[in-house]
């Protein structure tokens, strides 16, 4: 069973490349249809993983203003850090399987870096 749109518009999302431009990148969209079966579950697996990470980070918002509440202590940054790390993984395992490069590091702070950032 091929990828659904949503799941191809995560995918998209997660390796930096937008929907509107899907046809400046048609090896992105030609690997959709091009991958095995076995590729195809995995991609929808790292899929379901990244978008739990983006719930995870958005719940720890409002739990980091506080570092410790009674018996509970909080990882404060250093869960923010993993949970960005392991997104960003998953996104570069996404690319791999694919054939693509990660076009946009989706859980990296502040602008993008390179010979053409402007500012």
């Amino acid at each position: 069973m091929a990828l659904s749109l949503t799941e191809r518009a995560t995918v998209r999302r997660a390796l930096g490349v937008a929907d509107i431009t899907q046809g400046l990148y048609s090896v992105l969209e030609g690997s959709f249809d091009a991958i095995s079966t076995e590729a195809e579950a995995e991609v929808r697996q790292l899929t379901v993983d990244f978008l739990n990470i983006e719930s995870i980070l958005r719940s720890s918002w409002s739990r980091l203003k506080v570092l410790k509440v009674e018996d509970v202590t909080l990882a404060n940054d250093r869960e923010v850090l993993a949970l960005r790390a392991e997104g960003n993984r998953l996104a570069q395992h996404m690319a791999t399987i694919l054939g693509v490069t990660v076009q946009k590091i989706p859980f990296q702070s502040g602008r993008r870096g390179g010979a053409m950032a402007l500012g």
